[in-house]
């Protein structure tokens, strides 16, 4: 893959990508080359400080292929988690080079077919710059004043698209197993 000028990467996308490394099914496997290229090529930062116009895992982005039309998808984890043509899993070359890609910035993954060329239109919904605006990732007392330099999210407001309720379905369930069922952050009640 001839990666884009820069790869950023959230810790977490990071870690997860490395342990796609370890993982014994995937052995043999000719993404996993990629993997290690996307993992030396990025630049590392904390979930917080990711740019809105970066994509990250659950992102919703706007791509063109060649000089297709613009396709809008998720960018998720694993092909369990694949809705086909909703979402985009890592664990293939079009969505591994769109992860830590921003907005306008092109890549050429390596693939079973000619090389494609992917450029990112927009990167339309973050889920850590979501956060971010609802003041989630930051205690009360390190809240940023309105005055901060910091760029706004350009997320526009969420639609009633097939694309966007999937994000919403996706993001709200994600964070209702983090908070589990007392909303208290604990696992919930046990099976026994």
């Amino acid at each position: 893959m001839r990666p884009p000028d820069r790869c950023l990467l959230t810790t977490r996308d990071f870690s997860i990508l490395q342990s796609q490394l370890e993982r014994t099914d995937l052995f043999g496997n000719p993404i996993l080359p990629l993997i290690r290229d996307k993992l030396s090529a990025a630049e590392v930062v904390f979930p917080e400080d990711i740019d809105p116009r970066v994509v990250t895992l659950n992102s919703r982005v706007v791509f063109r292929v060649n000089d297709g039309p613009a396709e809008t998808r998720v960018v998720v984890h694993a092909r369990e988690n694949d809705l086909i043509g909703v979402t985009i899993p890592i664990l293939i070359p079009r969505g591994l080079a769109l992860l830590g890609m921003a907005e306008g910035q092109q890549a050429t993954p390596d693939g079973p077919r000619q090389p494609d060329r992917i450029d990112v239109v927009e990167v339309a919904f973050q889920p850590e710059a979501a956060r971010r605006a609802l003041g989630d990732d930051v205690p009360a007392n390190q809240q940023s004043d309105p005055a901060d330099a910091r760029p706004a999210p350009r997320n526009p407001p969420l639609t009633s698209g097939a694309i966007d309720l999937a994000a919403q379905r996706f993001v709200r369930n994600r964070a209702k197993l983090r908070k589990g069922p007392a909303g208290n952050g604990g696992p919930g009640p046990s099976a026994a």
